[in-house]
């Protein structure tokens, strides 16, 4: 099978399934409208679906989509609203946007003393109606920042917006309780990260 006939590596067959725009800025809203985000980038750090245990239960979905940026007008490792533009600013209930409790009992959260691979406020939520809004990490390793959205709570549908927007690739497929071979999308997809080996050749 050549690549070009690969459901899991065609570009050609991805780009058919995830259509593209021309926007590179969305607005994002919590089920209640607490909550109102902004995320204008021309090249997000990520864009994929995650299959793994933690994101699944965190999402109440057999997958989630995310979209994560280097730059947000929140602390990732203080949670205090920073001044100036970014690429995703929270422009209306930063007072309502809660992580969830830190320590190890809680796999969603982790301190910096709890895990060797990430830090920070980690994953965030609506504290009126309860819906995700955002993730807020960084790397211990290299100490970048990473900021994710999530396309389900835009305001329009992700085909709005430019390529670098679609979903590039299908993260920790080992963990998935689904069948990731019948996702026939064009999409690689992978063990656990992009940067390791895939889980379907």
């Amino acid at each position: 099978m050549t690549t070009a006939e690969n459901p899991h590596n065609d570009l050609k067959l991805a780009s058919k399934f995830y259509p593209c725009g021309d926007k590179n800025l969305a607005n994002s809203t919590c089920f209640c409208g607490s909550i109102q985000i902004k995320t204008k980038t021309d090249n997000p750090v990520m864009s994929a679906f995650c299959h793994c245990g933690y994101c699944r239960v965190g999402h109440a979905a057999p997958l989630y989509q995310v979209l994560y940026c280097t730059t947000a007008n929140i602390g990732c490792k203080t949670g205090n609203k920073k001044e100036g533009e970014h690429e995703i600013q929270i422009v209306k209930g930063f007072e309502h946007l809660t992580s969830f409790p830190g320590g190890m009992a809680n796999p969603f959260y982790k301190k910096t003393t709890d895990n060797e691979r990430v830090g920070g406020i980690g994953r965030m939520h609506c504290n009126t109606c309860g819906t995700r809004m955002l993730n807020a990490f960084y790397h211990k390793l290299d100490g970048k920042e990473r900021y994710g959205v999530f396309p389900g709570t835009f305001t329009e549908p992700l085909s709005n917006f430019i390529r670098e927007w679609q979903p590039r690739s299908h993260l920790n497929c080992e963990s998935a309780i689904m069948p990731v071979a019948a996702i026939c999308d064009g999409l690689p997809k992978f063990v656990e990260w992009d940067t390791g080996a895939k889980f379907i050749e």
